[in-house]
């Protein structure tokens, strides 16, 4: 399937192509062999965004036979620095984020791809200053995941995610970190550039949605976190305001119809913890019905049992908002 990568990689490169217009041209095609690379197709096309660049010339067979050139060698360089390219046609794409109704059409990993269709699977995020109380309850709960063979997706930013990595790590279990920049570019935050070596060196990957030279953008955190939760069977806040980027991956989990859990700091030190400010976004999902809220071992077991029921690999659904009513409180973590 790499002539479809190079395929996608090729006709990119022309003004006003983007995802969408690549995605409708491959499944409108009937052969799907390399016989797609052939220029002829693409003059036949009524999609409009490849047809305008037809019309005009600026997409003719010898700009073609040039952007396939300017491909291959991109598709040969990101092997030279073990960077595989996955088309979203390939085994090794993920299913969770296939079965979205939208997903990126190539994907950038480094290291363990298995991982991108692991049996189970969880995005632990969080603010990048979390209280001493989220630090605690983050390890303690990303351990507790990662002991239960689940591999753990973050951001690899400072705090939550740091901690939810760190935590996956040390219990000789897996991580996926997902970047916001192309993979040949040096690891953001640079604090963590010793922790993604790590990562890949205890079996873990690195994905990212960004091809090969693309820098880091602002925007292009906000549009990773689609991706955390995308890739997961469902995901847990550790801590959260009312503001910041996990509230984006929690929305976004909303919508692709995946589980939400976050810390309930109301059932610690007897609600002490609720002024927090850290606390306020958690506090906010649950009293909107919107998380599950977890604050001791049979509400996170209940949780998981319910992430293993919405595995999109096992082919099982269930409603997100089923009722924890019925849960009974055992104090599992120091308080």
């Amino acid at each position: 399937m790499e002539h479809i990568t190079l395929f996608v990689l090729s006709l990119m490169r022309f003004k006003g192509v983007g995802e969408q217009s690549v995605l409708k041209f491959i499944e409108q095609s009937q052969d799907k062999s390399e016989l797609i690379l052939e220029f002829s197709g693409l003059m036949r096309t009524n999609l409009f965004a490849i047809k305008k660049n037809v019309d005009d010339e600026s997409l003719n067979a010898y700009s073609w036979q040039k952007a396939i050139n300017l491909s291959e060698k991109i598709i040969e360089d990101a092997k030279s620095k073990n960077i595989c390219i996955i088309n979203y046609l390939e085994e090794t794409y993920p299913k969770r984020m296939r079965s979205l109704k939208k997903f990126p059409i190539l994907l950038y990993a480094k290291g363990n791809v298995e991982l991108l269709n692991y049996s189970k699977s969880i995005a632990i995020i969080g603010t990048r200053e979390p209280s001493v109380f989220g630090e605690m309850m983050g390890k303690k709960i990303s351990s507790l995941i990662s002991n239960k063979n689940f591999s753990i997706v973050s951001g690899l930013a400072k705090g939550c995610d740091t901690i939810a990595h760190k935590a996956a790590l040390e219990n000789s279990g897996k991580t996926v970190a997902i970047l916001a920049h192309g993979l040949d570019i040096p690891v953001y935050p640079k604090e963590n550039r010793e922790l993604a070596k790590q990562i890949i060196k205890s079996g873990g990957l690195l994905l990212s949605t960004y091809s090969l030279g693309t820098k880091l953008r602002p925007q292009y955190l906000a549009a990773r976190d689609e991706w955390q939760s995308g890739l997961s069977d469902g995901i847990i806040v550790i801590e959260t305001g009312i503001k910041g980027g996990t509230n984006i991956t929690v929305n976004y989990a909303i919508n692709q119809k995946r589980p939400v859990g976050v810390i309930d700091h109301s059932q610690f030190k007897n609600g002490e913890l609720n002024n927090l400010k850290q606390a306020q976004g958690n506090l906010k999902y649950i009293s909107e019905k919107k998380a599950f809220p977890l604050y001791e071992l049979e509400s996170i077991d209940n949780f998981i049992k319910i992430l293993e029921r919405k595995n999109i690999l096992n082919n099982k659904d269930i409603n997100v908002r089923e009722k924890q009513e019925n849960l009974t409180q055992i104090d599992i973590f120091d308080q």
